[in-house]
């Protein structure tokens, strides 16, 4: 079973040097407490709610990018970043509101996370088609922007 705040409490000890002794919560991350939890995001069209985190990225400003399973007021899924800033804080320059929510068809979930040299972002993991489970990728630029240069036109 995926525990998110188990997960945020590693963010915790990626998103800045402790000023503890070791393995203590790191002070500076989430407002003092050393962790964070998402339990929805809004935006203009709709609430999304995290089901938790599989992968995250450390990027070379500190800002932490997470992929797990989202879902929306109405359990529909969606292949999902999130990022948070170094505070544990999400960056609201990310995508809309910190998140990039992406409806490939069905059934997504996004496992995986890396970067690219140049910043870029690319997600993988897997989505339903019609006659079986795929696997699917998707690249962002480092702002949580599509990537217009890849793959298919589709989202």
């Amino acid at each position: 079973m995926r525990v998110v705040a188990a997960i945020v409490t590693v963010l915790a000890a990626a998103a800045a040097p402790a000023s503890g002794a070791p393995g203590d919560l790191d002070p500076s991350f989430g407002g003092g407490a050393g962790w964070v939890r998402t339990l929805e995001i809004r935006d203009a069209t709709n609430n999304f709610l995290p089901r938790g985190a599989e992968d995250l990225v450390v990027q070379r400003d500190g800002k932490i990018v997470v992929t797990g399973e989202m879902i929306d007021g109405v359990s529909n899924r969606y292949f999902a970043a999130l990022r948070y800033l170094r505070d544990g804080s999400l960056d609201g320059s990310f995508g809309s509101g910190g998140l990039v929510a992406v409806d490939l068809g069905a059934f997504e979930d996004a496992r995986a996370v890396a970067l690219q040299r140049d910043g870029k972002i690319v997600a993988a993991g897997e989505t339903d088609s019609e006659t079986a489970r795929c696997f699917a990728a998707m690249r962002l630029n480092p702002d949580g922007s599509r990537d217009g240069t890849s793959g298919a036109a589709a989202w």
